[in-house]
């Protein structure tokens, strides 16, 4: 069994997936950083950070999840443009029904946020699953840091030159439609 970490993680307030971010995850990183065993906060961080390896069950089904996602997202896309799928595939496909059934649901939403909405609820349901049973321990941190991540990038978009960045890159994925359709 690892550490515990039974005072920070109690201290840490509620995440909703509606809501603000109570502070950045950079503050959260700076916390982990002060209190946290060295080879935990390593851990965290490459899992906020996406990179390096890590060693906890918990990050990897985390990672494998996230692979899976973005290979199976690729694969939705590269479908509908009449590609090869496995040309944008990183390692295997591993069909995930949740996943798919995310991707159909985001396919149809008519709001491109929506859409990335209807993503990001079905990690953070999966992350749920990951957080079961774990309360004051490194795993539940590493849940936490995710969540933390996925609310401060809704803080970032839902801000006035967030809002103008995604609704530049709207117009450009219409193009690509557009340009999809003709070719």
């Amino acid at each position: 069994m690892g550490t515990s970490y039974y005072y920070f993680a109690a201290s840490l307030p509620m995440l909703a997936f509606e809501g603000a971010p109570p502070f950045s995850c950079e503050s959260f990183l700076d916390d982990c950083k002060r209190i946290m065993q060295p080879k935990d906060f390593d851990v965290i961080y490459n899992v906020v950070d996406g990179t390096g390896t890590v060693d906890n069950s918990v990050a990897k089904a985390w990672q494998q999840f996230e692979d899976s996602f973005r290979n199976e997202a690729a694969w939705f896309r590269a479908s509908e443009i009449n590609r090869d799928p496995s040309d944008y595939m990183r390692g295997e496909r591993s069909v995930d029904p949740l996943v798919v059934e995310a991707l159909a649901q985001a396919a149809k939403s008519s709001d491109l946020f929506e859409g990335e909405k209807i993503l990001d609820l079905a990690r953070w349901g999966f992350l749920d699953t990951l957080v079961q049973g774990h309360f004051f321990d490194i795993e539940f941190l590493i849940v936490y840091a995710v969540k933390l991540k996925i609310l401060e990038r809704y803080k970032h978009i839902e801000s006035r030159k967030g809002r103008e960045v995604f609704e530049a890159y709207k117009d450009f994925i219409a193009q690509q439609e557009i340009v999809n359709k003709v070719t």
